[in-house]
Formats: structure tokens, C-alpha cells, sequence
């Protein structure tokens, strides 16, 4: 019977989140712990970054920055607008503060 049952099961592949990455945003003097599962669903640049396979230790590449064993996105924008941006797909009482 549940052989049955998971045979008709239909993924739906724009909600199956298969990244357990954290990342951490940097923007200007602020950090942000973020899941990459929804951030990538909901940014096709997101979602390449975090496509690209990470090294598993610490090298001497100075390309390559981690915290707390998390990998670092740099981004030049204003450290405000990233917070916005964050709490626009991270926090739902925002849209509902926004009407949408």
C-alpha cells in the first residue's frame, strides 16, 4: 500500500527546498544569517551562487570568506536595502504591512 501511495506523489519543485545552506549577507557593517532555500527560490541570482559547489575547508583563497562555518555573500549595496530586501521574503507580516 504505501508503495502505491508514493508513486503518486508529484514533487512540486518550486516549493522542495533541498539546500541546508546557511549563507551570511554583508552589507557594509551588518551580517544576516539566512537559510539559502527560500532566498535562492526567490532570486535567480541567489540561486546561482548558491548552485556553485563550496570548498569543504577553509582555503587560502582570498576569493572565499566564511563565518561561523557559513559562506559570505559580499554585497555593495546599502546595508539598509539588504535588510529590506531580507525581510520582504523572509518576514510575511511585511507584505501584509505593504498590501500586497
Amino acid at each position: 500500500m504505501a508503495d502505491s501511495v508514493e508513486e503518486s506523489l508529484v514533487k512540486v519543485d518550486d516549493l522542495w527546498f533541498t539546500t541546508d545552506t546557511i549563507i551570511i549577507i554583508r552589507a557594509e557593517n551588518k551580517i544576516f544569517r539566512v537559510p539559502g532555500g527560500i532566498l535562492a527560490a526567490r532570486s535567480s541570482v541567489f540561486r546561482d551562487m548558491i548552485s556553485f559547489p563550496q570548498p569543504e575547508v577553509v582555503t587560502t583563497n582570498s576569493d572565499f570568506e566564511q563565518m561561523d562555518g557559513c559562506p559570505v555573500v559580499r554585497l555593495h549595496d546599502a546595508a539598509e536595502d539588504v535588510e529590506v530586501f531580507l525581510r520582504a521574503i523572509y518576514d510575511s507580516s511585511m507584505a501584509v504591512r505593504m498590501h500586497i
